[in-house]
Order: C-alpha cells, then sequence, then structure tokens
C-alpha cells in the first residue's frame, strides 16, 4: 500500500475507494491568488458547480509550479515538466474542489494526454524556472493556438515559517482541496487527488507579466496576489468519475 494512504484522517470525506491510477509530486509552488466577485466567474463556469466563497468573495489562482509524474505500474521513467494553472474553487455534491479555467505545461505529451482522458483545458506553452538564492523566477508564454495569447513571467521566493493551514482561515480555504471539478459535452466528472496536508510559507511575489486570465470583467494587472509558497508535496490521483 502507498505510503500516503496511511494518512487520511485530514480530508474532508473519505478516499475514493478504488485503484489510484497516477502519482505526482508538486515543487517550487507559488499559490497567487486574487479576490474577485462571484458574477465575474458565473459565465466561465458549468451551471452544475457552485461557486466557493470565502467572507464573500471568489477566488482566482494562478499558480505556477514544476511536476514529476509517475503512472502506476508504468516501468517508463517519469516525466518532469514545468506546468503553470490558473483556478477556482467550486462545490459539488458535497465536496469542495478546484475548477480549472487553463493549465499551460511545457510538456506536449502530457497536454495531449490530459485533454483526451481527463478533458481538461491544457495548453502547450513555452516555459523556464531557474533559481537565484531563494528567488524562483519563472516565465511562460503559451504557444498554442487552441488558447488567447497568455504569459506569465514574474519570480516569487517563501518569506516566513512554514506552517500548515488551520481550518476556516482564507489559507485552508484555497490549497486544502481534494478533488477537481470538469465538464465535458453535458457531462460532469471529478476526479479525487489525496495527499498530505500543504506546508507552506508566506510568501513575496514580483509580477512582471500576467495575461492568464480572460475573463470579462477582471483585471488582475494592478492588485497584489495572496501569496504563498509550497517547496513540494506528494500526490496520488484517481481516474474521473462521471456523475447525475
Amino acid at each position: 500500500m502507498h505510503h500516503l494512504l496511511n494518512k487520511t484522517d485530514h480530508r474532508p470525506y473519505s478516499l475514493n475507494a478504488g485503484p489510484w491510477v497516477m502519482g505526482q509530486d508538486w515543487s517550487d509552488l507559488a499559490f497567487l491568488h486574487w479576490p474577485v466577485e462571484s458574477s465575474a466567474l458565473r459565465p466561465s463556469i458549468p451551471e452544475r458547480f457552485e461557486i466557493d466563497t470565502f467572507d464573500g468573495s471568489a477566488w482566482i489562482g494562478v499558480v505556477p509550479f514544476a511536476m514529476t509524474v509517475r503512472l502506476r505500474g508504468c516501468p517508463v521513467t517519469a516525466m518532469r515538466f514545468l506546468e503553470l494553472n490558473v483556478r477556482t474553487y467550486v462545490t459539488c455534491n458535497e465536496k469542495r474542489g478546484v475548477y480549472f479555467f487553463s493549465l499551460d505545461a511545457g510538456s506536449k505529451l502530457t497536454v495531449a494526454g490530459a485533454r483526451a482522458f481527463f478533458h481538461l483545458p491544457y495548453f502547450n506553452a513555452t516555459m523556464n524556472l531557474s533559481k537565484d538564492g531563494e528567488w524562483s523566477q519563472y516565465e511562460s508564454v503559451r504557444v498554442d493556438s487552441r488558447g488567447a495569447d497568455s504569459a506569465f513571467v514574474g519570480r516569487y521566493r517563501p518569506v516566513g515559517p512554514p506552517f500548515t493551514a488551520q481550518e476556516n482561515t482564507l489559507e485552508h480555504f484555497l490549497v486544502e482541496r481534494y478533488c477537481l471539478f470538469v465538464e465535458n459535452g453535458g457531462i460532469h466528472y471529478c476526479c479525487d487527488i489525496h495527499h498530505d496536508r500543504w506546508l507552506l510559507q508566506r510568501a513575496e511575489a514580483q509580477i512582471v507579466t500576467n495575461s492568464m486570465v480572460h475573463l470579462a470583467g477582471v483585471d488582475l494587472s494592478q492588485q497584489k496576489p495572496h501569496a504563498l509558497y509550497s517547496a513540494s508535496i506528494e500526490t496520488l490521483e484517481w481516474w474521473l468519475q462521471p456523475f447525475a
């Protein structure tokens, strides 16, 4: 049994009873979030999913990181690439999860596979991550003709001691999510995810370019983000499950 399956007390609901199919390691990760009006997001989210809010605000996240993927039972060496996602938070069937507006990746194989098997809005991008002391310098430019021109250029670093988010805090609301929701062809799906509690640090972010968000009435260019950093986390993923 995978060692992560021994750590479940922190989960808001029980583990998926089926077999997990993929392990992912996420590293050098920044959670950059902005509060927005729910009404600005509603036209871009399927009606089946209720927008989740904290203190009356919905939240948009731009999340850059590095990822390593291992398919269960596959002898092929793990793939490592960069990813940047744009997300918000929804509830459905009494589960609080993530809804992705877009996911950019520096791996054409990942983009093709995630679109085909998980119905996620992945896009090809040219990406780079470099280190300068504690700073992580991150650059992503979308090159996929299926998506609007999108780019992120900036850097971030941790500025405080590690901590785990306490319940009923904004930090807990933003990061402690154990599933994602997606709609494709009128069918709604849930993908369960498992990991230990996030080990977080407060962060400083300096953003040069952020044209990742393409939603009417949403302009993040003049707002500083709520910023968190995490060095790494190990996760398990299950297959998509359709639901009525």
